[in-house]
Protein backbone atom coordinates (compact mmCIF):
# COMPACT_ATOMS: atom_id res chain seq x y z
CA UNK A 1 0.00 0.00 0.00
CA UNK A 2 1.17 3.51 -0.68
CA UNK A 3 2.47 5.59 2.18
CA UNK A 4 1.44 9.21 2.34
CA UNK A 5 0.46 9.35 6.01
CA UNK A 6 0.47 12.37 8.26
CA UNK A 7 -0.38 10.49 11.46
CA UNK A 8 0.27 6.78 11.02
CA UNK A 9 -0.87 5.88 14.55
CA UNK A 10 -4.41 7.13 13.89
CA UNK A 11 -4.50 5.38 10.53
CA UNK A 12 -3.39 2.09 12.08
CA UNK A 13 -6.06 2.44 14.76
CA UNK A 14 -8.74 3.05 12.11
CA UNK A 15 -7.53 0.01 10.15
CA UNK A 16 -7.87 -2.06 13.30
CA UNK A 17 -11.45 -0.87 13.80
CA UNK A 18 -12.33 -1.62 10.18
CA UNK A 19 -10.80 -5.10 10.41
CA UNK A 20 -13.29 -5.76 13.23
CA UNK A 21 -16.13 -4.20 11.20
CA UNK A 22 -16.55 -1.43 13.78
CA UNK A 23 -17.38 0.98 10.98
CA UNK A 24 -19.20 3.72 12.91
CA UNK A 25 -16.28 4.19 15.29
CA UNK A 26 -13.80 4.08 12.42
CA UNK A 27 -15.70 6.76 10.52
CA UNK A 28 -15.77 9.09 13.52
CA UNK A 29 -11.98 8.90 13.84
CA UNK A 30 -11.17 9.13 10.14
CA UNK A 31 -13.53 12.06 9.51
CA UNK A 32 -11.90 14.00 12.33
CA UNK A 33 -8.49 13.01 10.96
CA UNK A 34 -9.36 14.28 7.48
CA UNK A 35 -10.47 17.61 8.93
CA UNK A 36 -6.90 17.99 10.13
CA UNK A 37 -5.20 16.37 7.12
CA UNK A 38 -7.60 16.87 4.17
CA UNK A 39 -4.97 16.01 1.54
CA UNK A 40 -3.97 12.64 2.97
CA UNK A 41 -4.91 10.09 0.31
CA UNK A 42 -4.38 7.19 2.69
CA UNK A 43 -6.90 8.70 5.08
CA UNK A 44 -9.36 9.15 2.23
CA UNK A 45 -8.80 5.51 1.22
CA UNK A 46 -9.81 4.38 4.72
CA UNK A 47 -12.94 6.54 4.63
CA UNK A 48 -13.84 5.02 1.26
CA UNK A 49 -13.18 1.56 2.69
CA UNK A 50 -15.56 2.25 5.59
CA UNK A 51 -18.36 3.07 3.12
CA UNK A 52 -17.57 -0.06 1.11
CA UNK A 53 -17.76 -2.25 4.22
CA UNK A 54 -21.18 -0.72 4.97
CA UNK A 55 -22.14 -1.40 1.34
CA UNK A 56 -22.72 2.30 0.80
CA UNK A 57 -21.16 2.06 -2.66
CA UNK A 58 -22.80 5.13 -4.17
CA UNK A 59 -21.41 7.39 -1.44
CA UNK A 60 -17.94 5.86 -1.82
CA UNK A 61 -18.08 6.39 -5.58
CA UNK A 62 -19.30 9.99 -5.18
CA UNK A 63 -16.30 10.80 -2.98
CA UNK A 64 -13.85 9.19 -5.37
CA UNK A 65 -15.20 10.78 -8.52
CA UNK A 66 -15.12 14.15 -6.78
CA UNK A 67 -11.34 14.01 -6.50
CA UNK A 68 -9.69 16.44 -8.89
CA UNK A 69 -6.10 15.33 -8.23
CA UNK A 70 -4.36 12.20 -9.45
CA UNK A 71 -5.41 9.09 -7.56
CA UNK A 72 -3.04 7.17 -5.38
CA UNK A 73 -2.70 3.49 -6.24
CA UNK A 74 -5.09 2.57 -3.41
CA UNK A 75 -7.74 5.06 -4.53
CA UNK A 76 -7.38 3.91 -8.12
CA UNK A 77 -8.15 0.33 -7.05
CA UNK A 78 -11.03 1.57 -4.86
CA UNK A 79 -12.53 3.35 -7.86
CA UNK A 80 -12.12 0.44 -10.24
CA UNK A 81 -13.45 -2.05 -7.67
CA UNK A 82 -16.58 0.08 -7.29
CA UNK A 83 -17.04 0.31 -11.07
CA UNK A 84 -16.83 -3.49 -11.20
CA UNK A 85 -19.18 -4.04 -8.25
CA UNK A 86 -21.74 -1.62 -9.70
CA UNK A 87 -21.33 -3.21 -13.15
CA UNK A 88 -20.42 0.07 -14.84
CA UNK A 89 -19.16 -1.59 -18.02
CA UNK A 90 -18.11 1.56 -19.91
CA UNK A 91 -16.10 2.84 -16.96
CA UNK A 92 -14.49 -0.57 -16.44
CA UNK A 93 -13.45 -0.78 -20.08
CA UNK A 94 -12.13 2.78 -20.00
CA UNK A 95 -9.90 1.92 -17.04
CA UNK A 96 -8.82 -1.34 -18.70
CA UNK A 97 -7.88 0.53 -21.87
CA UNK A 98 -5.89 3.04 -19.83
CA UNK A 99 -4.00 0.19 -18.19
CA UNK A 100 -3.23 -1.41 -21.56
CA UNK A 101 -2.04 1.93 -22.96
CA UNK A 102 0.13 2.50 -19.92
CA UNK A 103 -1.59 5.64 -18.67
CA UNK A 104 -2.71 3.72 -15.58
CA UNK A 105 -0.22 1.50 -13.78
CA UNK A 106 -0.71 -1.14 -11.10
CA UNK A 107 2.19 -2.18 -8.92
CA UNK A 108 3.38 -5.78 -8.94
CA UNK A 109 2.27 -6.69 -5.40
CA UNK A 110 -0.34 -9.45 -5.30
CA UNK A 111 -3.17 -7.14 -4.21
CA UNK A 112 -2.89 -5.12 -7.42
CA UNK A 113 -1.99 -8.15 -9.53
CA UNK A 114 -5.42 -9.61 -8.75
CA UNK A 115 -7.05 -6.52 -10.24
CA UNK A 116 -4.89 -6.71 -13.34
CA UNK A 117 -5.68 -10.41 -13.89
CA UNK A 118 -9.41 -9.76 -13.41
CA UNK A 119 -9.40 -7.00 -16.04
CA UNK A 120 -7.36 -8.88 -18.58
CA UNK A 121 -9.43 -12.04 -18.11
CA UNK A 122 -12.63 -10.03 -18.63
CA UNK A 123 -11.59 -8.29 -21.84
CA UNK A 124 -8.95 -10.53 -23.43
CA UNK A 125 -10.22 -14.03 -24.23
CA UNK A 126 -6.68 -15.17 -25.06
CA UNK A 127 -5.20 -14.10 -21.74
CA UNK A 128 -4.10 -16.88 -19.43
CA UNK A 129 -2.03 -16.97 -16.26
CA UNK A 130 0.65 -19.58 -15.72
CA UNK A 131 -0.07 -22.83 -13.87
CA UNK A 132 2.75 -21.71 -11.59
CA UNK A 133 0.91 -18.52 -10.59
CA UNK A 134 -0.70 -18.46 -7.15
CA UNK A 135 -4.10 -20.02 -6.56
CA UNK A 136 -6.14 -16.79 -6.38
CA UNK A 137 -4.87 -15.57 -9.76
CA UNK A 138 -5.65 -18.90 -11.42
CA UNK A 139 -9.21 -18.90 -10.03
CA UNK A 140 -9.84 -15.31 -11.15
CA UNK A 141 -8.56 -16.17 -14.63
CA UNK A 142 -10.14 -19.60 -15.20
CA UNK A 143 -12.43 -20.82 -12.45
CA UNK A 144 -12.35 -24.49 -11.47
CA UNK A 145 -14.89 -25.73 -8.92
CA UNK A 146 -13.04 -28.99 -8.23
CA UNK A 147 -9.80 -27.14 -7.53
CA UNK A 148 -11.59 -24.93 -5.01
CA UNK A 149 -13.24 -27.85 -3.21
CA UNK A 150 -9.87 -29.61 -3.07
CA UNK A 151 -8.23 -26.50 -1.65
CA UNK A 152 -10.90 -26.13 1.06
CA UNK A 153 -10.60 -29.79 2.00
CA UNK A 154 -6.84 -29.50 2.21
CA UNK A 155 -6.75 -26.25 4.20
CA UNK A 156 -9.84 -26.47 6.42
CA UNK A 157 -10.71 -30.09 7.11
CA UNK A 158 -7.47 -31.26 8.73
CA UNK A 159 -6.49 -30.96 12.38
CA UNK A 160 -3.55 -28.64 12.85
CA UNK A 161 -5.06 -25.96 10.62
CA UNK A 162 -5.99 -22.62 12.18
CA UNK A 163 -9.64 -23.06 11.20
CA UNK A 164 -11.25 -26.46 10.61
CA UNK A 165 -14.69 -27.45 9.39
CA UNK A 166 -16.45 -30.08 11.49
CA UNK A 167 -17.20 -33.51 10.05
CA UNK A 168 -19.09 -31.97 7.16
CA UNK A 169 -19.37 -33.08 3.59
CA UNK A 170 -17.31 -30.23 2.14
CA UNK A 171 -18.60 -30.83 -1.38
CA UNK A 172 -22.21 -30.62 -0.17
CA UNK A 173 -21.48 -27.53 1.93
CA UNK A 174 -19.82 -25.93 -1.08
CA UNK A 175 -22.80 -26.77 -3.31
CA UNK A 176 -25.40 -25.46 -0.86
CA UNK A 177 -23.41 -22.28 -0.28
CA UNK A 178 -22.88 -21.65 -3.95
CA UNK A 179 -26.57 -22.20 -4.72
CA UNK A 180 -27.53 -19.69 -2.01
CA UNK A 181 -25.05 -17.12 -3.29
CA UNK A 182 -26.19 -17.58 -6.87
CA UNK A 183 -29.70 -16.56 -5.78
CA UNK A 184 -28.52 -13.71 -3.54
CA UNK A 185 -25.66 -12.00 -5.38
CA UNK A 186 -26.86 -8.60 -4.19
CA UNK A 187 -26.05 -9.67 -0.59
CA UNK A 188 -22.34 -9.91 -1.37
CA UNK A 189 -20.18 -7.34 0.39
CA UNK A 190 -17.36 -6.01 -1.79
CA UNK A 191 -13.99 -7.19 -0.51
CA UNK A 192 -11.14 -5.39 -2.28
CA UNK A 193 -9.90 -5.71 -4.85
CA UNK A 194 -12.18 -8.09 -6.83
CA UNK A 195 -14.08 -10.26 -4.34
CA UNK A 196 -17.37 -10.46 -2.47
CA UNK A 197 -17.79 -11.98 0.98
CA UNK A 198 -20.73 -13.69 2.65
CA UNK A 199 -21.16 -14.84 6.26
CA UNK A 200 -23.27 -17.79 7.43
CA UNK A 201 -24.62 -19.24 10.66
CA UNK A 202 -24.53 -23.06 10.82
CA UNK A 203 -24.66 -24.87 14.17
CA UNK A 204 -21.47 -26.75 14.96
CA UNK A 205 -19.83 -26.01 11.62
CA UNK A 206 -16.26 -26.11 12.93
CA UNK A 207 -13.54 -24.53 15.00
CA UNK A 208 -11.46 -21.39 14.68
CA UNK A 209 -8.30 -21.42 16.74
CA UNK A 210 -9.19 -23.39 19.86
CA UNK A 211 -12.87 -22.44 19.86
CA UNK A 212 -15.93 -24.17 18.50
CA UNK A 213 -17.86 -21.91 16.18
CA UNK A 214 -21.23 -21.80 14.44
CA UNK A 215 -20.14 -19.38 11.72
CA UNK A 216 -18.30 -19.52 8.43
CA UNK A 217 -17.27 -17.14 5.67
CA UNK A 218 -17.32 -17.61 1.91
CA UNK A 219 -15.40 -15.44 -0.56
CA UNK A 220 -16.31 -15.27 -4.24
CA UNK A 221 -15.04 -13.54 -7.34
CA UNK A 222 -16.99 -10.27 -7.37
CA UNK A 223 -20.59 -10.41 -8.64
CA UNK A 224 -20.43 -14.18 -9.20
CA UNK A 225 -21.11 -17.34 -7.23
CA UNK A 226 -17.57 -18.56 -7.98
CA UNK A 227 -16.43 -19.36 -4.44
CA UNK A 228 -12.66 -19.31 -4.04
CA UNK A 229 -12.51 -20.04 -0.31
CA UNK A 230 -14.67 -20.95 2.70
CA UNK A 231 -13.49 -20.99 6.29
CA UNK A 232 -14.94 -21.17 9.82
CA UNK A 233 -14.77 -17.84 11.65
CA UNK A 234 -15.44 -16.54 15.14
CA UNK A 235 -18.64 -14.53 15.71
CA UNK A 236 -18.66 -10.77 15.33
CA UNK A 237 -21.63 -8.72 16.53
CA UNK A 238 -21.02 -6.19 13.75
CA UNK A 239 -21.59 -8.75 10.96
CA UNK A 240 -24.90 -10.03 9.59
CA UNK A 241 -24.99 -13.82 9.19
CA UNK A 242 -27.32 -15.72 6.86
CA UNK A 243 -28.98 -18.59 8.73
CA UNK A 244 -27.86 -21.80 7.04
CA UNK A 245 -29.25 -24.33 9.50
CA UNK A 246 -31.95 -25.49 7.08
CA UNK A 247 -29.09 -27.18 5.21
CA UNK A 248 -27.82 -29.25 8.15
CA UNK A 249 -29.10 -32.55 6.76
CA UNK A 250 -27.66 -31.82 3.33
CA UNK A 251 -24.16 -31.09 4.61
CA UNK A 252 -24.17 -34.04 7.00
CA UNK A 253 -23.23 -32.34 10.26
CA UNK A 254 -21.92 -34.91 12.75
CA UNK A 255 -20.94 -34.67 16.41
CA UNK A 256 -18.00 -32.37 16.91
CA UNK A 257 -17.99 -31.58 20.60
CA UNK A 258 -14.76 -32.96 21.99
CA UNK A 259 -11.39 -31.37 22.45
CA UNK A 260 -12.26 -27.72 22.01
CA UNK A 261 -13.12 -24.80 24.28
CA UNK A 262 -16.75 -23.67 24.34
Amino acid sequence: MEKNSYDSSILEFVRSLLSKYQVDSAQRFILKYLEKYPNDKEGLHLLILSYIINQNYDKALFLLEGQSELYSQDLLVDLLSLYIKLDMKDKIYEMYSSAILGTVHFSNCIFYKQMEVYLRSKFDSCFSVSRKDIYSLRMINKYCKNAVIGKIKKNHSQFGAKSVFADLDISSLFGCTRNFINSHLSFGRLCLPVYDEYYFYLNGCGVCGDYKTDYFRAVTVVNTSNIITMTPVLPNSYIYYHDFNMNQDKVKVKSFNEGFTS
